[in-house]
Protein backbone atom coordinates (compact mmCIF):
# COMPACT_ATOMS: atom_id res chain seq x y z
CA UNK A 1 0.00 0.00 0.00
CA UNK A 2 1.53 3.53 -0.80
CA UNK A 3 0.67 6.35 0.75
CA UNK A 4 0.76 9.57 -0.52
CA UNK A 5 2.40 12.14 1.62
CA UNK A 6 4.57 12.26 4.90
CA UNK A 7 4.04 10.17 8.03
CA UNK A 8 2.16 9.93 10.35
CA UNK A 9 -1.08 9.50 8.31
CA UNK A 10 -4.86 8.88 8.67
CA UNK A 11 -6.11 6.57 6.12
CA UNK A 12 -10.11 6.65 5.74
CA UNK A 13 -11.91 3.68 6.25
CA UNK A 14 -9.61 0.24 6.29
CA UNK A 15 -10.60 -3.15 6.98
CA UNK A 16 -9.01 -7.01 7.47
CA UNK A 17 -10.91 -9.80 6.76
CA UNK A 18 -9.15 -12.79 8.52
CA UNK A 19 -10.04 -16.37 7.36
CA UNK A 20 -8.13 -19.24 10.24
CA UNK A 21 -8.55 -22.71 9.97
CA UNK A 22 -7.63 -25.88 12.06
CA UNK A 23 -8.72 -29.66 12.12
CA UNK A 24 -10.71 -30.24 15.02
CA UNK A 25 -8.11 -32.63 16.80
CA UNK A 26 -5.91 -29.17 17.08
CA UNK A 27 -8.47 -27.24 18.82
CA UNK A 28 -7.01 -27.90 22.41
CA UNK A 29 -5.63 -24.37 23.42
CA UNK A 30 -6.96 -20.74 22.42
CA UNK A 31 -6.00 -19.11 18.91
CA UNK A 32 -5.02 -15.11 19.51
CA UNK A 33 -5.49 -13.45 16.05
CA UNK A 34 -3.33 -10.14 16.05
CA UNK A 35 -2.73 -7.35 13.50
CA UNK A 36 0.29 -5.58 13.65
CA UNK A 37 0.77 -2.20 12.00
CA UNK A 38 4.29 -1.25 11.57
CA UNK A 39 6.53 -0.87 14.25
CA UNK A 40 4.38 -3.10 16.74
CA UNK A 41 5.18 -6.41 17.99
CA UNK A 42 2.94 -9.10 18.59
CA UNK A 43 2.83 -8.19 22.54
CA UNK A 44 2.38 -4.40 21.99
CA UNK A 45 -0.24 -4.84 19.62
CA UNK A 46 -3.75 -2.83 19.97
CA UNK A 47 -5.56 -4.79 17.55
CA UNK A 48 -6.32 -8.25 18.88
CA UNK A 49 -8.85 -10.96 19.72
CA UNK A 50 -8.86 -14.62 21.35
CA UNK A 51 -10.94 -17.17 19.81
CA UNK A 52 -11.72 -19.89 22.73
CA UNK A 53 -12.13 -22.87 20.39
CA UNK A 54 -12.13 -25.49 22.91
CA UNK A 55 -14.68 -23.75 23.94
CA UNK A 56 -16.38 -23.32 20.64
CA UNK A 57 -15.45 -27.05 20.22
CA UNK A 58 -17.91 -28.18 23.28
CA UNK A 59 -20.45 -26.66 21.31
CA UNK A 60 -20.81 -28.41 18.25
CA UNK A 61 -21.51 -31.72 17.28
CA UNK A 62 -18.21 -33.84 16.55
CA UNK A 63 -17.74 -34.00 12.83
CA UNK A 64 -18.93 -36.42 10.22
CA UNK A 65 -17.18 -39.92 10.17
CA UNK A 66 -17.73 -39.38 6.45
CA UNK A 67 -15.45 -36.67 6.18
CA UNK A 68 -11.60 -37.59 5.89
CA UNK A 69 -10.04 -34.02 6.82
CA UNK A 70 -12.33 -31.88 8.53
CA UNK A 71 -11.50 -28.23 9.25
CA UNK A 72 -13.02 -25.69 11.79
CA UNK A 73 -12.56 -22.24 10.49
CA UNK A 74 -13.55 -18.68 11.84
CA UNK A 75 -13.65 -15.73 9.96
CA UNK A 76 -13.12 -11.72 11.31
CA UNK A 77 -12.98 -8.51 9.97
CA UNK A 78 -11.15 -5.70 11.82
CA UNK A 79 -12.50 -2.31 10.78
CA UNK A 80 -10.34 0.67 11.38
CA UNK A 81 -11.96 4.52 10.65
CA UNK A 82 -8.89 5.88 10.73
CA UNK A 83 -6.33 3.71 10.32
CA UNK A 84 -3.13 5.54 11.89
CA UNK A 85 -0.17 4.95 10.03
CA UNK A 86 3.00 5.96 12.12
CA UNK A 87 5.86 4.75 9.82
CA UNK A 88 6.55 2.86 6.88
CA UNK A 89 6.44 -1.27 7.41
CA UNK A 90 4.34 -4.40 7.05
CA UNK A 91 0.96 -4.68 8.30
CA UNK A 92 1.35 -8.26 9.73
CA UNK A 93 -1.51 -10.53 10.85
CA UNK A 94 -0.65 -13.28 12.70
CA UNK A 95 -2.29 -16.38 14.48
CA UNK A 96 -1.00 -17.24 18.16
CA UNK A 97 -1.50 -20.27 19.27
CA UNK A 98 0.42 -22.95 22.09
CA UNK A 99 3.67 -19.97 21.71
CA UNK A 100 3.47 -20.58 18.11
CA UNK A 101 3.02 -17.96 16.04
CA UNK A 102 1.34 -18.27 12.30
CA UNK A 103 1.43 -15.94 9.18
CA UNK A 104 -1.57 -15.30 8.14
CA UNK A 105 -1.11 -12.54 5.72
CA UNK A 106 1.16 -8.95 5.56
CA UNK A 107 0.31 -5.69 3.83
CA UNK A 108 3.99 -3.53 2.87
CA UNK A 109 3.42 0.31 3.75
CA UNK A 110 4.91 2.70 1.59
CA UNK A 111 5.16 6.66 1.95
CA UNK A 112 5.87 8.69 -1.32
CA UNK A 113 6.01 12.14 -1.91
CA UNK A 114 3.08 13.60 -3.81
CA UNK A 115 4.05 13.89 -7.56
CA UNK A 116 5.68 17.14 -9.02
CA UNK A 117 4.01 19.07 -11.59
CA UNK A 118 5.71 19.33 -15.02
CA UNK A 119 8.29 22.68 -15.41
CA UNK A 120 7.55 24.26 -18.57
CA UNK A 121 9.87 24.61 -21.20
CA UNK A 122 10.60 27.77 -22.83
CA UNK A 123 11.45 28.17 -25.70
Amino acid sequence: MHVLGKLPTNVGKFFIKVYYSQRPTDAAAPVRLVVMMPGETAETAATQAEIDFPALMRDFPPPSPELDDPFLSIQMVFGFNPLEIKQEGIIDVRAIRDGKSYRLGALRVKSRPPAEPPTEVAN
